[in-house]
């Protein structure tokens, strides 16, 4: 979350050499070095991981480690596979390496493989499941965007190209607020801006993790108790599920 790159590299090694066996410790580290544009030996790593439980996964980010060196014929099979699988044996193997991505990996990264390669209708189908599974999802937002302009949907297109614009400018904002955290790590009208747009223009868990972040520095910091309140008020769906939460933060601000 802090973007302490080294830091998190060097303790994922660490685990690894206590246990080369620890799966865990390899999809980790497998996916920091892949988010820091080392595909090769991610690919490795995941490969590494390709057995049993984990097998979803690890394919998953093989498949992801192909597209980024180029090789978009061998991760395709891999990431149909993964849509055409059960659901739930996909989340299992996530769970399997304690992850559980907000973004619906597979069939995202497939249809925007399939808009690059012109291929809209199908690009669309697998992209109105992403999006159908997490609005948020500004990666399968924009190829859907490209994929509707190809089939003619102008109007739509625009709407979608519009929805990214607008996550991006705000987003920018984001790497700003970043270093002002860094430099001072009790700025908690940073973390709280931080967290107030990512929930909203990125990632749920993200935006939640900032805001809580808080309250490491300021326990009854009334806009962030608000912020949560609001958030989990939203979930009209889950009412039961969040309500201890939603009656927990809301003390405070009534206090305040």
């Amino acid at each position: 979350h802090l973007f302490r790159f080294d830091i998190a590299e060097k303790e994922y090694r660490k685990t690894i050499e206590k246990d080369p066996n620890h799966v865990k410790g390899r999809c980790s580290l497998a996916r920091l070095l892949l988010l820091q544009r080392q595909p090769n030996e991610a690919l490795e790593l995941f490969r590494s991981c390709d057995v049993g439980r984990t097998a979803y996964a690890a394919e998953i980010g093989m498949a992801q480690c192909y597209k980024a060196m180029g090789e978009v014929e061998k991760s395709q099979p891999l990431l149909r596979k993964a849509v055409e699988a059960d659901p739930k044996e996909v989340e299992r193997s996530y769970q399997a390496v304690d992850e559980k991505p907000e973004r619906l990996v597979a069939a995202s990264d497939l249809g925007c493989i399939e808009t690059e390669l012109g291929n809209f209708q199908e690009a669309k189908r697998l992209l109105e499941l992403a999006l159908d599974f997490n609005p948020l999802d500004s990666i399968a937002r924009y190829s859907y965007a490209v994929s509707l302009r190809g089939l003619g949907l102008q109007k739509e297109s625009e709407e979608n190209f519009e929805r990214t614009r607008v996550s991006r400018k705000a987003l920018d904002q984001v790497t700003v607020l970043k270093e002002k955290v860094l430099r001072n790590l009790k700025d908690t009208e940073a973390r709280l801006q931080i967290g107030k747009i990512i929930l909203e223009h990125e990632s749920e868990r993200t935006g939640v993790y900032w805001i809580q972040s808080v309250f490491s520095y300021d326990p009854t910091n009334s806009d962030a108790h608000a912020a949560l309140v609001d958030y989990y008020g939203r979930k009209k769906n889950e009412q039961d599920k969040y309500k201890q939460l939603i009656e927990y933060h809301r003390q405070f601000v009534t206090k305040n």
